[in-house]
């Protein structure tokens, strides 16, 4: 929600982080399109500051964000998670360094759960950044916030007297809640699904031409696997490679994949040799567990690319 509290030069707004379901969202979409809509997101309010500037006649050259943090968890505190975190806020500070005048974090998790997550990610501001960040407890924060927001321009459910319609202002921030399992990406039909064996492995072999790009998205039920990405050669070497255990040039390292269970793992390779190339899912390390499998890849020829 944005507000128009402009007195002091300063746009408000707040926003429920922490009833978002982040492992969900993770599903339903990838680490690019998050990036891409904290981008958009970032010029609307750049947008949205000029117009306020110009509506009131007064200056309105920051932001005060308010992050309620109610409803984090163990869940979602997780290194893949924070991983995407660290990209997202990573483009918007390198971007947009100097638009927020300070951020309020209202009911914050448990301690340690919470220091985990910043202990993590609060590498990427310098100290000027950092000194922005406000963090008020669960027993506080409601007395600070209204010390620095007046209260029609707070939702009552933080202490103001703004309503639309309801205490939380549904209409103005919406409600977040759980991501339906109809939205995940792999519910489309174009994944393909198989039960990689314990001790075995899932092969796509796939012949590309010079200029192609070969690109893959995948994920897994409950646990992780290994994934690596392969140069066989020509289509007569390869016959002859493929019988062998040795798998051609190594493209992408044959490496465990964390949180390959928790979002839809996307990536692509530039085919700079026509040949077969060889997509392969590992589950050699496991000795007793088979993991389930969804997958898709496309090749998309030079001349696609062009377009």
């Amino acid at each position: 929600m944005r507000g128009h509290d402009t007195r002091d030069g300063r746009l408000l707004q707040i926003e429920g982080f922490g009833v978002m379901d982040m492992m969900g969202m993770l599903k339903a979409t990838s680490k690019e399109e998050l990036i891409r809509f904290a981008v958009a997101n970032s010029e609307y309010i750049e947008t949205t500051v000029r117009a306020e500037a110009k509506d009131t006649g007064k200056p309105c050259r920051k932001l005060v964000m308010i992050q309620n943090l109610a409803g984090v968890s163990s869940r979602q505190i997780r290194s893949d998670f924070l991983a995407m975190l660290q990209a997202v806020l990573h483009v918007i500070v390198e971007n947009y360094p100097e638009r927020m005048a300070v951020a309020y974090f209202v009911n914050l998790p448990a301690p340690k759960l919470f220091s985990i997550g910043w202990g993590i990610i609060k590498g990427l501001f310098d100290e000027n950044l950092k000194r922005k960040f406000v963090f008020m407890t669960a027993s506080d924060w409601n007395t600070q916030l209204r010390e620095v927001v007046a209260d029609e321009h707070l939702p009552a459910y933080l202490g103001g007297t703004l309503r639309d319609p309801d205490d939380a202002c549904s209409n103005l921030l919406g409600t977040g809640g759980i991501v339906p399992d109809s939205l995940f990406r792999m519910n489309d039909d174009s994944f393909s699904v198989v039960v990689v064996p314990a001790r075995g492995a899932h092969r796509i072999e796939i012949l590309a031409i010079a200029g192609s790009v070969v690109s893959w998205e995948f994920t897994t039920k409950g646990y992780d696997i290994k994934f690596g990405v392969y140069y066989v050669g020509t289509e007569e070497e390869a016959q002859e490679v493929l019988k062998t255990k040795h798998k051609g040039d190594t493209l992408v390292d044959n490496n465990r994949v964390q949180g390959a269970s928790q979002e839809v793992i996307s990536g692509e390779i530039f085919a700079d040799k026509s040949g077969v190339y060889l997509l392969e899912w590992d589950n050699g390390y496991s000795f007793m567990r088979s993991k389930t499998l969804m997958y898709k890849y496309e090749v998309a020829s030079p001349k696609e690319n062009a377009e």
